[in-house]
């Protein structure tokens, strides 16, 4: 997936708050090797894609390595991701490996999740300036992007949606499309002169012009049967 060039309308904490009263929303790891980073006889110290592991289990190429050897270490990456902390570095080229615990939390899966929604929800906003940086415009767009959260969840687990979310979602994508047709004004109006509709990196020319992604086709989809 590629991301978004938009502010995003959400960040990892905000999916994680979300998730955390989801029982549908399964952001932690599958418990499979994933790899890590390349040695280069000199690195001894590898961010991690993994929030909140108790414990990884970690190979260079296909060699088991173990305490002390290498360490886990909790939050301290970049954007608080754990770390991989080892006594000896890893011979250039060779391949760092870990395999999460199930406690352990996919980062990749929570910025899939924060590129998806904001494609959503500024698909359908091509007739405003971009990007929106208004405090009233940018809630609005934000609370669409939680419902849109909660649908993307289900739909990349091919779970079928409730009946509350999928009315929920049917209304945050009318009100969308009320923005885009012109319908609506985006709050606070006068503030987002309409743009002229163009198809260039920077301005969104159509609902899905732009973003055309698998997730985004498969929410579509379902939501056109329920009107």
């Amino acid at each position: 997936m590629t991301a978004s060039p938009f502010i995003k309308l959400m960040d990892r904490d905000d999916v994680m708050t979300i998730a955390s009263s989801d029982s549908a929303a399964r952001i932690t790891c599958d418990m499979i090797q994933k790899p890590i980073g390349t040695g280069d006889n000199s690195t001894t110290v590898f961010d991690t894609p993994f929030l909140g592991a108790l414990a990884v289990t970690v190979y260079v190429n296909v060699v088991l390595v173990e305490s002390p050897n290498v360490v886990l270490s909790r939050g301290t990456g970049a954007l608080g991701v754990d770390q991989l902390i080892f006594l000896t570095p890893p011979a250039s080229g060779n391949t760092v490996y870990g395999i999460p615990d199930d406690a352990a939390i996919d980062t990749f899966v929570l910025d899939e999740m924060i590129d998806a929604v904001t494609a959503e929800v500024y698909g359908y906003l091509g007739r405003y300036q971009l990007d929106i940086t208004n405090t009233q415009a940018l809630a609005v767009c934000r609370q669409a992007a939680a419902v849109c959260l909660k649908v993307a969840f289900r739909v990349r687990r091919d779970l079928d949606l409730p009946g509350a979310l999928k009315a929920q979602y049917a209304e945050t994508i009318k009100t969308l499309r009320a923005f885009s047709s012109g319908a609506m004004p985006l709050p606070p109006g006068t503030d987002l002169p309409p743009a002229s509709m163009v198809t260039d990196a920077g301005v969104i020319g159509s609902e899905s012009s732009y973003f055309d992604n698998e997730l985004d086709r498969h929410m579509r989809d379902r939501v056109s049967v329920w009107w």
